[in-house]
């Protein structure tokens, strides 16, 4: 019952990130949905699951993403680093969320940017890559309380 209640909802986290999002976007920077719910799965699921899942996750990003296909490695690195982390953690788990999403939102905005400018030759703003790094990790942050209820929630009943 619980893997098909975690399909539902990643099929519910495609629908809002590719339809809904984009639509109400902050000069547009989007939230990621997908990486909140990986660093959310990778906190309050066993190991070889949350890896599984948020490695599922990164890919099905990718299929829908316009951008950089790193999403799978990324997510499935961020799940590996969780983990290792998580055992040794004393805080409850909503505020180890938080904070692995503040380095995990900076770390990915970081990544785009330097593929951008290294790999395609784009010039990259520093005030632009500033906004989006402040924009999409506070976004996220806003975020984080509703998905981490309704993963928890998803895993107790």
């Amino acid at each position: 019952m619980y893997l098909l209640k975690k399909t539902i909802f990643i099929a519910l986290l495609i629908l809002c990130q590719t339809v809904i999002f984009p639509r109400l976007n902050f000069f547009g920077v989007i939230p990621d949905l997908f990486l909140i719910a990986a660093v959310v799965f990778s906190v309050l699921e066993e190991e070889k699951s949350a890896m599984i899942t948020a490695t599922i996750i990164g890919f099905v990003q990718d299929i829908f993403s316009e951008k950089i296909y790193f999403n799978t490695v990324f997510k499935g690195i961020a799940s590996a680093i969780i983990n290792f982390i998580k055992a040794d953690f004393k805080g409850d788990d909503y505020s180890f969320s938080a904070m692995m999403l503040i380095i995990y939102s900076a770390g990915w905005v970081a990544v785009q940017h330097i593929f951008l400018f290294y790999f395609l030759g784009k010039q990259v703003s520093i005030f632009n890559f500033i906004f989006i790094f402040c924009a999409q990790t506070g976004y996220n942050l806003i975020l984080l309380p509703v998905i981490f209820s309704i993963i928890t929630r998803m895993k107790n009943g």
